[in-house]
């Protein structure tokens, strides 16, 4: 995991996944790791001085400064065709370092290779529009959460406006209910057990309340540690609607 600070760019060079950081006034680059480099297929010395626009369209146009100087993490997908014909997609986290006086200095994108979960979701996500429900994952360490379209649909949220992160999640849950679900969900954590959870919800983009059941299995390192959640959510508003009429 990579910390808010300029000295976690020590770490970068040694992290599996492709790092960009990049001045957060003018946006070229400035430090990319081994990875990075063997992403775009361009020496380093080619790739510092420029924006990543230049080799990814609309990498940069996509995120949302103000956000990230903010403290906010963003998670922004990217394909990225090579030139041998080979388009492959990557899910990026984005987020701001700052210097000793806190100030911003750094935007830091840490992409992973989605490719091939990319072509399972276009199953599942015409899957998910007919029995609504979706799925997601939540790479504990970094606090990373991706949700597919119909989760988003549920929820009544545009994805640039999710924070995409375990925080942003609990803010979509009803007040009410917003302290049982993260007790189960640290619970689930703890006890490296399965997660089952119905609660309710309130949309975004018109405060509906709805009920969806959630589910999730974890992830082990080779220490026995939870690295990721894997699950679903269900809308289930229409089952608890029709079971309060029959009380």
């Amino acid at each position: 995991m990579l910390t808010n600070t300029v000295n976690s760019l020590e770490v970068c060079e040694k992290h599996p996944s492709p790092v960009f950081v990049s001045d957060v006034k003018t946006m070229k680059l400035v430090y990319l790791n081994a990875a990075a480099e063997k992403f775009l297929c361009t020496p380093k010395d080619n790739l510092i001085g420029c924006s990543l626009d230049d080799f990814i369209p609309g990498a940069n146009s996509a995120i949302q400064l103000a956000d990230l100087i903010e403290g906010k993490v963003q998670s922004r997908t990217l394909e990225h065709r090579y030139e041998n014909g080979e388009t492959r997609n990557f899910c990026s986290t984005i987020f701001c370092l700052f210097d000793e006086s806190n100030s911003p200095k750094h935007i830091v994108r840490v992409c992973e290779d989605i490719t091939e979960l990319t072509e399972v979701d276009k199953a599942l996500q015409e899957a998910g529009k007919l029995a609504q429900f979706g799925y997601w994952f939540l790479d504990v360490g970094p606090n990373n959460l991706y949700w597919s379209d119909e989760i988003y649909h549920i929820f009544g949220i545009e994805k640039t406006n999710f924070g995409a992160n375990y925080e942003a999640f609990m803010a979509s849950i009803h007040p009410e209910d917003r302290e049982a679900v993260d007790a189960a969900y640290m619970d689930s954590i703890a006890g490296k057990s399965d997660y089952d959870i119905e609660h309710r919800i309130i949309r975004r983009d018109n405060g509906e309340e709805r009920w969806v059941h959630e589910k999730c299995k974890h992830v082990l390192d080779e220490n026995g540690q939870v690295i990721r959640s894997i699950g679903t959510v269900q809308d289930i508003t229409d089952r608890k609607r029709a079971e309060e009429a029959l009380v």
